[in-house]
């Protein structure tokens, strides 16, 4: 984009993350002039576990987005009980998706996915949006270098602080439930990807989860991620549970040598898209802005994506005011997930000694290659695309079980 006070473009996305690309992406190939505005000049960091998921994977076939240098397959996942138990949660392909995910940093994904947009017509800005206005017919963006970017329609993806939908009034910081993670990468080796549970104390479950995840060039991404509901105070445990969890990992004989970790990057997460509306008017919020993150594990990529597209796609189709058309596709696609699985997040946060007691029942040996198949699928929001897969039938139960239990919290919770 040459640099001039005043541009002009039919669509504004504000975030060059995995959703505000895979946006770009597809309205740009589409000939539709569109600029991506993102504070970080990329390549650039992220505190995330770099799990790209089969979901994902598959949308980045389809749009014919080649895969990063650096990423690497995973496919079975280990989950680790505070007994010290573990489960394989088998990946095996659905109706729409194969078996295998990808591990790949975000400081090369993100950069790779930007590029694609980019190759196919997108301009890029790095700036920081301060100020959004808008009249009946279009929005206004001032931007930190001292442009002014106007666009017929706005994307939302700066990620789950979004300052785009703040300023557009479309949070409510009372109701989020959010998580914070915490990250390091270290030398070291895994069997399989392997994520942990462990009690806190007195038989209380542990408000999240720790990970070890095989990165590029023989280094694992090793985390902690905890949940704290709207408590932003409560985020610190998971940096302190870093270094705890990295030499439970070595006593346990995980790994086999003592990590010595890098830097630390954390950062927070806006799950199961509790406390924001995604759409209005002419303005949509995609991937972690809108709170698209799975509340159970906290994946959010392949929402991202998901979401990036069909907001590019409703903006193409020609709707006038896209909010409703967008907002249907997120009802049919993702909302059922984010509800039911929100349901159990809240009750372990509430009930950490039931979640506990709970979890110790997951691991009894005698159910788990019952329970194994039908966790993996619900665990990683597969069950929509499973078809007969073992395990793929009681996880869309378990699905419209919890849909209903959500619905009648609703219906009979107090009213303010």
């Amino acid at each position: 984009m040459k640099s001039t006070s005043k541009a002009d473009f039919e669509v504004a996305v504000v975030g060059g993350g995995p959703s505000g690309s895979t946006a770009a992406l597809v309205l740009a190939r589409s000939g539709a002039r569109v600029i991506v505005i993102d504070k970080a000049q990329f390549p650039r960091d992220k505190a995330c576990g770099d799990v790209i998921g089969p979901k994902a994977v598959r949308i980045l076939e389809t749009l014919g987005v080649s895969r990063p240098a650096d990423a690497i397959d995973l496919s079975d996942v280990a989950i680790v009980g505070p007994s010290g138990a573990a489960i394989r949660l088998p990946s095996e392909a659905g109706l729409d998706y194969s078996g295998i995910g990808w591990s790949c940093p975000r400081t090369s994904f993100d950069a790779h996915l930007l590029q694609a947009a980019v190759t196919n017509g997108a301009c890029v800005r790095t700036a920081r949006v301060e100020k959004i206005g808008s009249d009946s017919r279009r929005f206004e963006l001032r931007l930190s270098d001292g442009t002014e970017v106007t666009s017929d329609y706005l994307i939302g993806a700066d990620g789950s602080n979004s300052s785009t939908a703040t300023q557009l009034d479309l949070v409510d910081s009372a109701s989020l439930l959010l998580g914070f993670a915490a990250r390091s990468y270290v030398t070291g080796k895994v069997e399989l990807p392997t994520i942990s549970l462990w009690n806190s104390d007195k038989r209380r479950l542990f408000p999240g989860y720790g990970w070890a995840f095989p990165s590029f060039g023989g280094r694992l991404n090793l985390g902690v991620g905890v949940g704290v509901g709207s408590n932003r105070k409560l985020g610190a445990a998971a940096t302190k549970q870093v270094p705890i969890y990295a030499e439970m990992l070595y006593r346990t004989g995980i790994i086999e040598k003592p990590p010595t970790l890098g830097p630390l990057l954390g950062g927070w997460i806006k799950m199961g898209s509790s406390g924001t509306k995604a759409a209005l008017g002419n303005a949509l919020l995609v991937g972690d802005a809108a709170g698209f993150v799975n509340p159970l594990q906290g994946e959010g990529i392949a929402q991202a994506i998901a979401s990036g597209k069909a907001a590019a796609e409703v903006i193409l189709a020609g709707y006038g005011r896209p909010a409703k058309q967008y907002q249907n596709w997120i009802d049919d696609n993702l909302a059922p997930y984010q509800r039911a699985a929100s349901v159990l997040h809240r009750l372990a946060l509430q009930s950490p000694a039931l979640a506990s007691v709970a979890t110790s029942v997951l691991f009894a040996k005698p159910l788990e290659s019952v329970i194994a198949s039908t966790w993996g699928i619900f665990w990683n929001d597969l069950a929509d695309g499973a078809g007969r897969i073992s395990g793929a039938g009681s996880a869309r139960t378990l699905l419209k079980m919890l849909n209903y239990v959500d619905l009648l919290s609703n219906r009979y919770a107090p009213r303010p």
